[in-house]
């Protein structure tokens, strides 16, 4: 009896083969030798980072927000015209800040790892970002509910013009304030001390929530926000889409708090998000079905 062999056929590319080869891969180009090519001894990079957690005010916040749990108090006194034109000097603080450390200490793109697609990764950066901040603050009500109370953020019930300008700046200083001095900064100086990334991720993450903490026990829901961010940075190896992301989500919050009827528009950032993310995934594994194809086929016609 002849016996019939399958003529074997080559596996398709599926969505979940192309995430595991392209986005999930973890990509450890920010080594030791990345910033400047030298080391920092554990102490000095940790000096640093402190440095920039208090210097960034974000360790006089961790303490307003701590005297807000404890004693009721709001933060209404804060919100004056002079936060506004401070939260406008920390943009341009932290932008600056950047750009002197990456055009002055960092080595030139040339003779540092790239890869193909880290442009399409910072894309998506932008709107997984979002994502991950969403789901955050669903864990922080969840969290909430189940414990008896609802974490918020502490505002005044009758704002001024004052207070609004304020605020909706603040929420605009937001992203390059907080990823800037925050994230990017401090895994660089982290990793020049050959530290690890599970000790750079739980540092990081303390560092984001301490001065949330105004939502109560509520805040470790923003753990999953806070990982995310490294991990995010670390991938990409670019800033900009988490602060773009990050400063447009809470300006998208400002709005669906003091806008009014029209505040409601701001839940198209997240629907924007969601899509942006499913165009990037299902778009990239349908160009990798497509590049998979046999090339150089002789043309029989």
């Amino acid at each position: 009896m002849k016996k019939h062999t399958k003529t074997p056929r080559s596996k398709p590319t599926t969505l979940l083969d192309t995430w595991s080869r392209d986005w999930l891969r973890v990509r450890d180009v920010i080594g030791p030798g990345y910033f400047a090519e030298r080391a920092f001894s554990p102490g000095l990079a940790y000096a640093l980072v402190l440095g920039l957690y208090v210097g960034s005010g974000y360790l006089h916040g961790t303490v307003a927000a701590a005297v807000s749990v404890l004693t009721g108090a709001d933060y209404a006194d804060t919100y004056t015209y002079e936060g506004l034109w401070r939260s406008v000097g920390w943009i341009a603080l932290a932008v600056t800040v950047w750009v002197m450390v990456t055009r002055l200490l960092l080595p030139a793109p040339t003779s540092r790892p790239r890869h193909v697609t880290q442009r399409r990764d910072a894309k998506l950066a932008l709107f997984l970002y979002p994502v991950a901040t969403l789901f955050g603050f669903v864990v922080v009500r969840l969290v909430g509910s189940l414990l008896g109370y609802e974490p918020g953020f502490p505002s005044a019930d009758h704002p001024s013009t004052e207070y609004i300008a304020t605020s909706v700046a603040s929420s605009a200083a937001a992203g390059p304030r907080e990823e800037i001095f925050l994230l990017a900064l401090p895994v660089l100086l982290l990793r020049c001390a050959h530290r690890g990334w599970t000790e750079i991720v739980v540092v990081l993450a303390v560092l984001r929530i301490s001065f949330h903490i105004y939502y109560g026990i509520a805040v470790i829901g923003l753990l999953p926000w806070a990982v995310t961010a490294v991990f995010l940075f670390r991938y990409t190896q670019s800033v900009w889409p988490l602060i773009a992301a990050h400063s447009l989500w809470d300006l998208a919050a400002s709005a669906l708090t003091f806008g009014g009827d029209l505040g409601e528009m701001a839940l198209l950032w997240p629907m924007i998000a969601f899509g942006g993310c499913a165009w990037l995934l299902l778009g990239k594994a349908s160009r990798e079905r497509e590049l998979s194809k046999p090339l150089n086929v002789p043309d029989t016609r």
